[in-house]
């Protein structure tokens, strides 16, 4: 299965946000990037999990969360919101994505947000094929 994510992680504790998330395929013509599916987390969640996203991590790390949340959105309402409370360890969404071509040229985006700059960290963008 092909696969997109977005993780937080590194040496220190940290947390991030992450929102509208998107992968364009280039080519000649140019044309709007297709975002993937809740890709602003705007969808309703249901007992913690997220429309179209699994954890990176399942079962995820302990003092690790994955939250969809009003407090940092760069559009819309919502984003997710990663804490990584496990030095070491990394915390993360992925999903699944269709009709990628092999041996094409893509752009993944994101807005990413760390919180603490104080403390390095590293947000990440997974594409595996």
């Amino acid at each position: 299965m092909q696969k997109f994510g977005c993780i937080q992680g590194g040496a220190n504790i940290t947390m991030a946000y992450f929102d509208d998330i998107s992968l364009q395929y280039i080519k000649e013509e140019s044309r709007e990037p297709e975002k993937m599916g809740n890709s602003d987390f705007e969808e309703p969640t249901e007992e913690y999990k997220i429309p179209n996203w699994v954890p990176y991590l399942n079962p995820p790390v302990e003092n690790t969360k994955v939250i969809v949340t009003d407090e940092e959105a760069y559009t819309g309402k919502y984003s997710i919101k990663l804490v990584d409370g496990n030095e070491g360890q990394s915390v993360g969404v992925i999903s699944g994505i269709q009709n990628i071509i092999p041996d094409k040229t893509y752009i993944a985006s994101v807005y990413a947000k760390m919180v603490d700059e104080n403390k390095p960290g590293a947000n990440l963008i997974l594409l595996e094929l």
